[in-house]
């Protein structure tokens, strides 16, 4: 269990974000898929997502960040998580309400950070812009309560508030109707006399690895572009980290704004996209490309920006392969750090490995590769 909450770790920050349709992900660790999260709206069809997820997953924590959303979705969500003996976790500063908070009571055990809130109302139907309360919806609610083992206060509490609003609760008023709840603040290192394991960097030490990426004083022109090189190089070993470590490395590196491959996005959205990658691809490689690596900075040092090639080499499973491509950084230096403003490249080359090997032996030593433009 403290292993799959230390996976959590990389998605406390981004599970704060709004967002307007479910996005329905997975963390792996070791191969093996850890953490099921489920932002946003809660739509048609999310609980067929999560169901082909569940069935491939033996043990996970369920972590939440959602207004609500399709009410017939989340009570299917709830009894699989419930069937899987699945756990549900709100992380700080987060909220998971209406039909998000019917998912987060099927977990077991039920997770929640001290700052988390989670927030119920009445069923409801729609009629013409008008939420009217449903009788049938809330008995429906009711049963399925019932059958997560809910006492009769809690149902009556949970389901009090009118559709119009939501009553929000804390860890504290969740367990005062009756629910059993587990706080659980990512941040520290124990709890209830349980000892975190080691199995991801602590903080501190996170934290501490992030902060050697500062630049330092810095007296000539070629000192800045000496430090924005060894910056570049070394983000780029961490992009090569296990997936939780890559993601808690990077967190603090990247600008509040960023043009990422020609759109701006936030600071998160960087993360995410990140998160994805590394989830997709758990065995990364990545190297500057031998004298390949352009850096000019602009007086009075203010900003820099790096060119460069990479050899890279990504595999998932069975499938793998290989290239190069083009990588433009621009940083910004602030006191005695540099913060990415700008991330941009293309591949220029790709060798599909895992296919490679179906075709057959290579024609004298050549083996043809594919190439493609991002």
């Amino acid at each position: 269990m403290h292993r799959l909450l230390a996976s959590l770790l990389i998605f406390a920050g981004l599970l704060s974000l709004p967002a307007r349709a479910a996005n329905i992900t997975t963390v792996t660790h070791d191969g093996v898929t850890r953490v099921i999260v489920i932002a946003g709206v809660i739509a048609p069809g999310d609980a067929q997502k999560f169901a082909n997820i569940a069935l491939m997953t033996d043990d996970a924590v369920v972590a939440l960040a959602s207004d609500g959303g399709a009410l017939k979705e989340a009570l299917e969500i709830g009894r699989a998580i419930r069937l899987k003996g699945f756990s549900t976790y709100v992380t700080a500063n987060s909220r998971c309400a209406s039909a998000c908070a019917l998912i987060w009571l099927a977990g077991v055990p039920r997770l929640m950070a001290t700052s988390a809130r989670v927030g119920f109302h009445a069923a409801y139907y729609d009629l013409a812009g008008v939420k009217e309360v449903s009788a049938s919806g809330n008995a429906i609610v009711g049963s399925y309560l019932n059958t997560l083992g809910l006492p009769e206060k809690a149902v009556l509490s949970l389901t009090s508030a009118p559709p119009t609003s939501v009553r929000w609760f804390s860890p504290a008023q969740v367990r005062g109707n009756g629910i059993e709840v587990t706080v659980k603040d990512l941040d520290s290192t124990s709890e209830a006399g349980v000892t975190e394991q080691a199995q991801t960097p602590k903080t501190t030490e996170v934290t501490k690895d992030v902060s050697s990426l500062g630049i330092g004083p810095a007296a000539t022109p070629a000192d800045v572009e000496a430090q924005a090189r060894n910056f570049a190089a070394r983000y780029l070993t961490y992009e090569n980290e296990e997936a939780a470590r890559s993601l808690a490395l990077i967190s603090d590196v990247y600008d509040d704004k960023v043009s990422h491959f020609g759109k701006i996005k936030t600071r998160q959205e960087v993360l995410a996209s990140h998160a994805r990658f590394v989830t997709r691809w758990p065995n990364r490689k990545q190297s500057l490309k031998p004298g390949s690596v352009i850096v000019l900075c602009k007086v009075p040092q203010a900003q820099c920006m790096v060119d460069a090639l990479i050899d890279w080499e990504v595999a998932s499973g069975s499938t793998r392969s290989k290239g190069v491509s083009t990588w433009h950084l621009v940083l910004n230096r602030q006191s005695d750090r540099f913060s990415i403003v700008a991330v941009d490249g293309k591949v220029i080359e790709r060798r599909n490995l895992s296919s490679e090997r179906n075709r057959g032996p290579c024609f004298r030593s050549f083996c043809p590769f594919d190439l493609a433009l991002r």
